[in-house]
């Protein structure tokens, strides 16, 4: 898996040799370091390498709100409320 260094780290690419990855550097890296570089933050899929964004995939921000919902909500809502206070306990 392609990846470009966003730090200078230190990894294995077969679990026995540690070698040094520079950042700004582009590697060909094993799925399994290439994914724990992603997880750590280290290491990025290069710009031209990236998937381009799907557009059936919508945005994560808040959702669209219920206008209907809303009218019905207020209509329920009474404008003129009035709290009853709790009766003091009273001492055994």
């Amino acid at each position: 898996m392609i990846r470009v260094m966003t730090a200078t780290t230190k990894g294995s690419h077969d679990g026995i040799h540690v070698r040094e990855y520079i950042e700004g550097e582009t590697y060909d890296l094993p799925e399994k370091l290439a994914l724990a570089f992603d997880m750590m933050g280290v290491a990025e899929v290069p710009a031209s390498k990236a998937p381009p964004p799907d557009p059936e995939v919508k945005s994560m921000n808040a959702a669209p709100s219920n206008k209907a919902a809303e009218k019905i909500q207020e209509q329920e809502e009474p404008t003129d409320v009035k709290v009853a206070k709790k009766a003091p306990k009273r001492r055994r």
